[in-house]
Order: C-alpha cells, then structure tokens, then sequence
C-alpha cells in the first residue's frame, strides 16, 4: 500500500460520489486506502460514500469539526504516508501518485500540488477577484490547500490535529521550508464560489482561522500580507485592465479583514463555507 487518503466529509451528498469516481477512475485498489469520515453530517453522505466506492472504509461520528474527522480518519490508517483531499475537490489517482512521489522517495517530508481553478458559472465579480489572487506570491510552491500529503516523519509530529479551522495553514506551517516540495505534476480542481457573497464567506473563513491559530501561537513561521499585496501591485501597474479588477480584490480583502476584527470572541469556531459551488449541474444525477 502506497498510502492511506483522508478524506473529511460534512454534509457532501452533492459532490461526494464525483469526487470518489474521479479519485477511484483506473486506481489500483491494493494501492490507497481511502476513508471518508463523514462528521455531524445530517445528509446521506456516508451512505453515497460507500455506494460511489464499497472498497472505503466510510467512518460515522455525530462529532462535528473538520479536524477531529482527519483524526479519527487517522488513527484507522493502514499506511504511514497520508494524503488529505478535501471532499469537494477532483483529482485523479494518477496525479495523487505524482503527488506522494517525493515522499516515497524520502526526498521530503509533505508535498502539494497545482491547483486548477474552475470559475464555470462565477459571476464577473467573482471571476475578477480571483484573476488577481492568482497573481499571489504565496502560489509559486504550489497550493497547500485541499489536497497536500505527509510522510510518516511528519505524521507523528502533527497528528493529531488541534482544534483549528485553517487545518492546512497548521500543517504547511508546521513543516520546515526543506521538508516541503511542489508537485507541479499533481493537478486537482477547486470549483470556485459563484457569488460574491459566497466568496465573502470563504474568504472571512480563511482570515478567521488565521487569526485564530495566531491567537493559540500554534504557528511556527509568519507570513506577511503586504509583500504579497506590493507584488501583486506591481504587475498590475502596467496592466490598466486589471485596474479595475485589482481595486475589487483590495475593497474585498480589506472589508473580510474588517469583519473578522468586529466579531465577538466566540465566533472564532465559526466555520462558514461555500455553498453555491455544491449545486450539482443538470448533467449530474
């Protein structure tokens, strides 16, 4: 066995069998165990789980909290290197080979993969915003976000996971910059949120459990934001026709920032998600 892939599922009726029948399209089933750990969910999520894939190991548990399924998902696992795929994403098994390449290859310890965008029905707004954030810095090492992978080096150093909402931003946080590869070679696909209000959710999600990690000082290594925004100032500034787009990433950027600063204390725990990019299409069943 090559690996064990985690995969977290709440409320997922809607994509879970896609994402299955993309991951399992001509994989090896002696090569990963996949578990879907499908937590507090009040839908048929577990049940279409097993349907779309009867070789997974499909975990219940009325505990809610994206984490706390990772760990349970965890502590089943049969293989010591971990793929984590958020339930909403596609990939294929070919790329998730790529993905774990360097690990099995003990030439680093996590890995992430590029990341394919699909704005198909996104508003203009929307498809504006993400134009420039895909101008960000922080994307030249590839996406860890979604889908990243772990050794057993760093399995035993991170696991279990904390409570904490941005999981990912812990994980690539807490892994040295030479333990980290890009596998450019790994592509998934992240539908986009078609609304801006949608977007707004996303993106006040992020920046809440950002500040949340900060607050718990779980983060091993900082990041700054105006680097990146300069950068990305300085390719527009010779693009006139990304000015517009630029001015709507900023207002977007600041007024998340602003509405994270006001909440209440408690709302840290809130976990908001995108909705809209769940629909299934006319042509799925």
């Amino acid at each position: 066995m090559k690996a064990t892939i985690l995969i977290p599922a709440y409320n997922e009726a809607n994509v879970i069998a896609r994402t299955l029948h993309d991951l399992t399209r001509n994989m090896n089933t002696d090569d990963f165990q996949i578990i879907v750990i499908a937590n507090a969910c009040v839908d048929d999520t577990a049940q279409l789980a097993q349907i779309a894939y009867p070789h997974a190991l499909v975990i219940e548990t009325a505990k809610g909290g994206k984490t706390n399924a990772m760990n349970l998902g965890f502590a089943k696992a049969q293989s010591s290197v971990i793929v984590c795929l958020d339930a909403d994403l596609s990939v294929s098994a070919t790329h998730v080979d790529a993905l774990i390449a360097p690990i099995l290859a003990g030439q680093a310890q996590g890995s992430c993969g590029r990341m394919h965008l699909d704005l198909t029905r996104c508003s203009r707004a929307v498809r504006a915003f993400y134009r420039i954030w895909q101008m960000n810095p922080y994307f030249d090492k590839g996406k860890f976000g979604g889908l990243w992978a772990l050794g057993p080096d760093a399995t035993a150093r991170i696991f279990p996971l904390p409570k904490v909402i941005a999981d990912d931003e812990y994980v690539s946080r807490n892994l040295g910059s030479s333990e980290s590869v890009y596998v450019p070679s790994c592509t998934f696909n992240v539908r986009a949120p078609r609304t801006i209000a949608s977007l707004i959710k996303i993106r006040r999600r992020i920046r809440r459990g950002t500040r949340q990690l900060e607050s718990m000082e779980l983060l091993t290594t900082t990041r700054t934001g105006s680097a990146s925004i300069k950068r990305i100032a300085s390719q527009v500034s010779t693009r006139p026709t990304l000015w517009p787009a630029f001015v709507l990433y900023v207002s977007i950027s600041l007024y998340v920032r602003l509405l994270v600063s006001i909440e209440p204390p408690q709302a840290i725990d809130f976990w908001e998600r995108d909705t809209s990019s769940r629909l299934k299409s006319p042509t799925e069943h």
